[in-house]
């Protein structure tokens, strides 16, 4: 398995052997597997074990096993327990997704700190296939069929090309000790369920339904990349940015034979589900005034256009980012990266800040604007108000009702597309840089 692991790595946009990089290792055979195959092929490996203390003794026997394979290897090992319980009912969010959430950011944390090059995770072919039809079952768009990405940001799969089976045989060869997480078993989870009962009937009904289903997959994945490109280069020319909205030209969305396509890739950012393609379509053709909502935007047709416009009364007055937030979508779409400054390049686009990391407190709020809010912006003595700064910047009346600022304890420290502030920006003695930038498609 370590040559067809490493003809996979050399045509693939990972990091490659003899850089350092962070492996997530829960104790199961997926990541032991992961942890020795990665040694082996030539990485220098850090192992993170995550107890998140929710199975007693099983939990800590996952930890020993973790601790005793990194002493064995002879690699460092970074092990943290987590109450998450209580996280859970602090962040108001299920069991599940707390823990995900606790897991990625002090992965983040750790590839920061030791200036790691990815993050490693062991999701391996059958769990391309169950994250497939799960999306299947819930009407996802096209892009849903691809499932499973090789790469997202910073974190890695390197083990997409092999099978659950594989693995596990792979470490009864090795002689590599793992622990079997019982909850797996259980069918209270819509997963389970799919991975128990969905794919063996499927398979018993059309055997070779697997490895079928896995060639569509990697089909989807470059389909998915054509239409990606083309309407990439499309939809520009049918959209103009107003003070009215978002605005879709009528007349170019009437010569386009394939308009669920379109509607579907523009609608997708603004809280539309793929389910409701045939609503969008069928407004293309309704009477003027008439329009459809989601949670955040409305669309309405107009005698010339569809305008897309966010709900002011219903899109969040705060949004929060927490250390480990990767995108933030409301009430402004932000993407956020972490850098350590050894990889720090500066940037002066208006619509992205880089930031000291450890000037900062989270969560950091961002909200609209309001009058008396100031700030010091870098290379200032003093402070300003945003109004002066705004008027100083011609803004028009729209921009300054879209006008929002990101504050880290009650301070402003940068109000998009305008000025940053000087505590917090990057300097010499910087160790960790934060950037946070507008994301493009708003």
């Amino acid at each position: 398995m370590i040559q067809t692991l490493l003809k996979h790595i050399e045509r693939s946009p990972f990091p490659q052997p003899g850089e350092s990089i962070l492996v997530a290792c829960s104790g199961g055979p997926d990541s032991m597997a992961l942890a020795h195959l990665m040694i082996h092929a030539g990485y220098n490996v850090h192992l993170a074990h995550a107890n998140f203390m929710l199975r007693g003794e099983d939990s800590d026997l996952d930890e020993q096993l973790v601790d005793a394979f990194a002493q064995e290897h002879n690699v460092p090992v970074h092990i943290h327990r987590f109450d998450t319980q209580k996280a859970s009912e602090e962040r108001g969010t299920g069991i599940q997704e707390t823990a995900r959430g606790l897991r990625y950011e002090w992965f983040y944390e750790l590839m920061i700190e030791h200036e790691l090059s990815g993050i490693a995770t062991a999701h391996h072919k059958d769990d391309r296939l169950e994250t497939y039809l799960w999306h299947l079952l819930r009407g996802s768009s096209l892009s849903g069929f691809t499932s499973i990405p090789e790469t997202n940001g910073s974190v890695f799969r390197p083990l997409l090309f092999a099978s659950k089976q594989q693995l596990i045989d792979y470490c009864a060869e090795q002689g590599i000790k793992y622990r079997d997480d019982k909850s797996n078993a259980s069918n209270k989870y819509t997963r389970n369920r799919i991975r128990h009962e969905l794919i063996p009937l499927l398979e018993d009904i059309r055997p070779g339904f697997d490895k079928n289903m896995q060639r569509q997959m990697e089909i989807f994945d470059e389909v998915n990349a054509i239409i990606d490109d083309f309407t990439g280069q499309l939809t520009p020319g049918m959209m103009m940015l107003t003070e009215q909205g978002l605005e879709i030209s009528l007349d170019d969305l009437y010569e386009i034979p394939f308009q669920r396509l379109i509607m579907q890739r523009i609608a997708k950012d603004f809280g539309f589900p793929a389910r409701r393609v045939d609503e969008l379509v069928d407004l293309i053709y309704s009477q003027n005034g008439k329009a459809l909502f989601s949670a955040t935007h409305r669309i309405i047709r107009e005698r010339n256009a569809l305008v897309i416009t966010s709900l002011p009364d219903k899109v969040p007055s705060k949004g929060f980012i927490e250390t480990d937030t990767l995108e933030l979508h409301s009430p402004i779409h932000l993407l956020i990266s972490h850098y350590p400054r050894s990889k720090w390049t500066l940037s002066k686009e208006e619509h992205k800040a880089q930031m000291d990391l450890d000037k900062l407190q989270f969560p950091l709020v961002v909200r609209k604007w309001k009058e008396g809010d100031r700030i010091r912006p870098i290379g200032l003595e003093g402070s300003m108000k945003l109004s002066d700064l705004m008027t100083q910047a011609k803004y028009s009346t729209y921009q300054k009702e879209h006008c929002f600022v990101v504050e880290s304890e009650g301070k402003i420290v940068w109000t998009p597309g305008l000025r940053m502030a000087d505590h917090v920006k990057v300097e010499a003695n910087t160790r960790r840089v934060i950037e946070l930038q507008v994301s493009s498609s708003d």
